[in-house]
This record gives C-alpha cells, sequence and structure tokens, in this order.
C-alpha cells in the first residue's frame, strides 16, 4: 500500500524535528560540574598495579602458571585506589581486651 501525501508530509515533518533538536543538543554543551580526583601517592610503587580485582585474579594466574612450586598469593587494594598481588599473610587483627574494672566500694586507709 503506498503513502498518502499526508503521511509522507508527517513523516518529513518528524525527521526534520528530530534533526533540528540533534543539532540543537551538539551545538551547545552540557555543562558538567567540575570533579577534582584527588590522587593519593602509591606506597609501593615498585608494585605492578591492577584496575579490578579482576584484573589482579588473572595476574595471578599468569603468576602461578610460570611458578615452580607452591604460591600463597592475594591481591589487595591499595590506598592509591589501585590494586596489587602481594605474597604476605593476610593481616588479622586481635581485639585489645578491655581493661579490667576495679570495684567500687570502701577504701583502705
Amino acid at each position: 500500500m503506498p503513502f498518502s501525501d499526508d503521511d509522507l508530509e508527517s513523516f518529513y515533518r518528524e525527521i526534520e524535528a528530530r534533526t533540528a533538536f540533534h543539532e540543537l543538543m551538539h551545538q551547545r554543551p552540557i555543562p558538567r560540574p567540575e570533579r577534582r580526583i584527588e590522587t593519593v601517592e602509591c606506597p609501593t610503587p615498585d608494585k605492578l598495579p591492577f584496575s579490578s580485582p579482576a584484573d589482579a585474579l588473572d595476574g595471578i594466574d599468569r603468576i602461578k602458571r610460570r611458578a615452580v612450586g607452591a604460591l600463597s598469593l592475594r591481591y589487595y587494594e591499595c590506598m592509591c585506589g589501585v590494586w596489587h598481588i602481594t605474597s604476605s599473610a593476610r593481616l588479622t587483627y586481635r581485639p585489645i581486651p578491655p581493661e579490667p574494672r576495679r570495684r567500687q566500694g570502701k577504701k583502705k586507709r
């Protein structure tokens, strides 16, 4: 079924409106708030930086494939925002026991 003249004209007007809107949007850039990213200097710059834990796991797999013997490797997030690989054991923190309470009562003279 062929288009009628009215259908064709409304189709062209819709296309022209989309084109005009698209050109308008690309003429004026959308203002974005300026963000400052504070970078922290890496305390271990000699280690390879990985952008995600998945990348670090891939690095561990590559190291283990080439290594002779068993290796215990893990990844951790550095204070600079990247991920590193280490062979040191995970740090565990022991709770500090509270100071013993002193009984309140009569003071000895």
